[in-house]
């Protein structure tokens, strides 16, 4: 619910604080959204190390041009020490802090509707 007022007038300590929650309602879900994302990396990064480990054996095999074998070898270098470190990462902690941030943001988002409603 948004306020229309001329200017000059000031704004009252409710509407300051419901824009000051609603910020912080922002932040929390691109918070949430981060962690789901970093889940789901993990989910798939078994998959992906699999794909990885075949697109290599593909270079390899392939009749490449050496300087451009090694070049691409080392994107996949790349992309594998990425995934291993997504790999060795905890992912029942990973997932805990996704679930908490997502309560958290629907807890918030409860008390804002809150907030707007009394407004």
């Amino acid at each position: 619910m948004t306020h229309k007022m001329s200017a000059g007038t000031p704004r009252t300590g409710r509407e300051l604080l419901l824009i000051a929650a609603k910020k912080q309602q922002s932040l929390l879900l691109k918070r949430e959204k981060t962690l789901k994302r970093q889940v789901e990396e993990h989910i798939n990064a078994g998959s992906e190390l699999c794909s990885l480990a075949i697109e290599r054996s593909e270079l390899i095999n392939a009749e490449n041009d050496m300087k451009a074998l090694i070049k691409q070898l080392d994107a996949l270098s790349v992309r594998h020490d990425r995934l291993m470190k997504i790999i060795k990462s905890d992912f029942l902690k990973l997932n805990n802090k996704a679930a908490i941030a997502q309560a958290e943001r629907e807890s918030f988002d409860f008390e804002i509707k809150h907030m707007i409603w009394h407004l």
